[in-house]
């Protein structure tokens, strides 16, 4: 009988509708009971989006209500009766003349109460607390009530406070600043009886909260444990000792959740581990003053792994046996664990063990007498299938002459550079000879370094099978200058990056400003310079450079900065600890700043002084990441959060270009905003970037003169798939 009810009641609000102005467009708003009886009648409230001091208030009668309102036109809706509650919704009035349905899930109400008491003797009780509706990251079903709705309660003089609910079980979470958090997992309202949540002790202090996923839950013998240390340099004796003594440890709870309280601010690492598993670490874990911080990725644990390595042959030339390096990479930040690797000599078989790893991406590094990196493999460990390691190390004698400009060179040659994956470092005397030897033939990066006369150079060689020696002369060019700060004077704390093809390296100024760069090859080289000290940049200049030539009197001036202000937001709500990358634009080269948002959101970064606008791409864990294109103004920007993100599945072949809305989002950023969400980038073929702000997406592949893009719509909790054709 009710359901034809409220259908003839419908059906008579679109004959209403049907006659309504051409101008104006409609909604049909229906209430649907999410309890076993049902409200019929209330009064929906709309607020205007864009002009706050719009309201409007329309009876629901029969359990519907028409709206009516300027097409295009967006409201919040709200619903209120006695005893039942509803979540507030958005709503974007349809073209004029049309008609459009909305369903307004209802709950009867419950009443939940409990006590507060001040555990710290500074702490005057609150005159109301808000409770937030939580949930795990892997619920076992979608929660009734979505996270992060808000419910507010009065508090008496005598810390007594209660407040009504939907009576429906939910996971809630009492959040004060600068108050430790307090969780209630599994709170059954009902709506004819009172919920007694016991006594919250406010108390003073950071806090840290994080999950188990389901599967690891399910397999613990014994509850999982977790604690936080800090995260240091190994210094050795009493002070690492005592550094390295956690600052708080806890269990894991029924439902997989730990909750570390008090903390001190801080850089730490989380460390996880149970019976018959081996222990998984987070790092780095930002902590603030006063604040709650979340990890929301749950954290799987796995059975350890024996890791066996061998090397053939099992010693160098020298016959001493090689050295093996071996690290973790983090898996939520770019770059290794901080923890010193594993390091040990292989034995007379060329054999080494390496037990209690957990599942992850790892560096493995053989190194000779001389410290020289002979080989350097990425791996991933998936189980013990994949931690047999064999490496076949071969051994090429190498010979030459070193020379500038015809002339003998003594100085240190780097075959590989200084920071190649290969590495092997060789010694020419005044005649410019040098002998060793590396590990393949073929070509070779090359840094050469001399002190006199004073160099840094770059090159290339191939190293020939026959065995021939190499004959290494580099061109006599010289590029030199100096470097103008922000002051207008020469600047002695100036750093010039020197860029020549895909190589660069970096020269420091002499104390009169000057900078000096020799032995670069013929063709454009590109300079930038930077004062050490301010961290100011000039913009980038391309110098032409020919064979043999000597170019003096480069000017580089560097541009004054000025700070940019900004806040971010989400919901309203400040975000403590995001990732914020700025791009002054408009103002030639200029390189990337970063920084992190503080315990109010807020955060300083420094642009050129001439810029008008600039690009800021934010991350939060939790929430999305998010490009901003926006005005420098003299007062602070607030840069506003999409809450709720989605993901794209992106296929493509090659470098690529992918833009929201219109704006790039920086290549860089993503595949730390992937690491940081545990993706070893194996493959970056296929990409599965997760929480990213909803809006419109175009990828364009950027390898060939005739880019291909395509482009969609990404919705919040939505998936995009975009594929590239090659």
């Amino acid at each position: 009988m009710k359901s034809s009810f409220a259908i003839a009641a419908v059906a008579s609000l679109f004959v209403a509708a049907a006659n309504a102005q051409p101008a104006d467009s409609t909604f049909v708003v229906r209430l649907e009971p999410r309890s076993a009886s049902a409200t019929q009648s209330g009064v929906l409230t709309l607020l205007s989006a864009t002009e706050p001091a719009q309201r409007r208030e329309v009876a629901v009668r029969n359990g519907a209500a028409q709206l009516t309102e300027d097409a295009g036109s967006v409201w919040e809706l709200r619903f209120a009766t006695d005893g039942w509650w509803s979540p507030s919704r958005t709503i974007t009035f349809p073209a004029a003349g049309v008609t459009e349905q909305q369903t307004l899930p209802v709950w009867r109400t419950g009443i939940i109460m409990g006590r507060l008491t001040a555990g710290d003797k500074d702490i005057e009780l609150p005159k109301s607390i808000t409770l937030t509706v939580e949930s795990p990251p892997q619920p076992v079903a979608p929660p009734a009530i979505a996270r992060g709705t808000t419910f507010d309660c009065p508090v008496t003089a005598d810390g007594r406070w209660s407040c009504r609910i939907p009576a429906t079980t939910v996971d809630l979470v009492l959040r004060q600043k600068g108050i430790t958090p307090h969780y209630r997992w599994g709170v059954a309202v009902a709506a004819n009886e009172p919920k007694e949540l016991g006594t919250f002790v406010l108390k003073r202090g950071a806090s840290f909260t994080a999950w188990l996923d389901r599967a690891s839950t399910k397999k613990l013998k014994s509850p999982a444990r977790a604690r936080l240390v800090r995260s240091v340099t190994p210094l050795g004796g009493e002070t690492s000792a005592r550094l390295s003594v956690p600052v708080a440890e806890a269990s894991f709870n029924a439902n997989g959740a730990v909750q570390l309280a008090p903390l001190p601010a801080g850089i730490y690492i989380l460390e996880v581990w149970a019976e018959g598993f081996a222990t998984a670490r987070i790092s780095p874990v930002e902590i603030y003053r006063g604040s709650e911080s979340v990890f929301r990725k749950p954290i799987e644990l796995h059975p350890p792994i024996t890791v066996a390595v061998s090397v053939d042959p099992p010693a160098d030339p020298a016959h001493t046996p090689w050295r093996i390096n071996w690290q973790r990479s983090n898996d939520f930040v770019s770059g290794a664990d901080p923890f010193p690797p594993f390091s040990a000599a292989v034995d007379k078989d060329g054999a080494v063990k390496i037990p209690g790893q957990e599942p992850g991406a790892f560096s493995l590094k053989v190194l000779n007498a001389s410290g020289d990196r002979i080989a350097d493999r990425s791996l991933v460990i998936h189980d013990e299938h994949d931690a047999v390691i064999r490496v076949q190390v071969e051994s090429h004698d190498v010979k030459g002459t070193l020379r500038l400009g015809g002339e003998p060179l003594a100085g240190t040659l780097w075959f590989g550079s200084r920071s190649g994956v290969e590495r092997v470092r060789m010694t020419s005397n005044a005649e410019g000879k040098f002998a060793g030897s590396l590990p393949r033939r073929g070509k070779w990066a090359l840094d050469v370094e001399s002190s006199e006369p004073a160099l840094m150079a770059m090159s290339e060689v191939t190293v020939p099978d026959d065995g021939k020696a190499l004959e290494i002369d580099l061109p006599d060019t010289k590029l030199s200058g100096w470097v103008v700060g922000s002051d207008g004077q020469r600047s002695s704390s100036g750093s010039v990056v020197v860029r020549s093809g895909a190589r660069s390296f970096v020269v420091r100024t002499q104390i009169d400003g000057t900078f000096t760069a020799r032995a670069l090859p013929p063709g454009v080289v590109h300079l930038l310079a930077e004062d050490r000290r301010s961290g100011e940049k000039s913009a980038g200049v391309d110098i032409p450079l020919a064979d043999g030539e000597k170019r003096e009197g480069v000017e580089l001036r560097i541009d004054p900065t000025k700070a940019v202000v900004g806040i971010v937001i989400s919901r309203g709500q400040p975000v403590i600890g995001a990732s914020v990358s700025g791009l002054a634009l408009e103002v030639g080269s200029q390189i990337v700043a970063s920084t992190a948002t503080d315990v109010t959101g807020r955060f300083v970064l420094y642009v050129a002084q001439r810029a008008q606008r600039a690009r800021f791409t934010v991350g939060a864990p939790g929430r999305t990441l998010q490009t901003f294109d926006v005005a420098i103004t003299p007062t602070p920007i607030t840069l506003e959060l999409e809450p709720i993100g989605g993901v794209i599945e992106l296929v493509v072949s090659g470098p690529f270009r992918l833009s929201r809305n219109g704006m790039n989002v920086p290549v860089s950023a993503i595949t730390d905003w992937m690491s940081g969400h545990g993706d070893p980038l194996s493959d970056l073929s296929v990409m599965h970037i997760p929480d990213l702000a909803p809006g419109r997406y175009e990828v364009c592949s950027t390898g060939s003169a005739t880019p291909a893009c395509v482009g969609g719509e990404l919705a919040p909790g939505g998936t995009l798939r975009l594929v590239v054709p090659k």
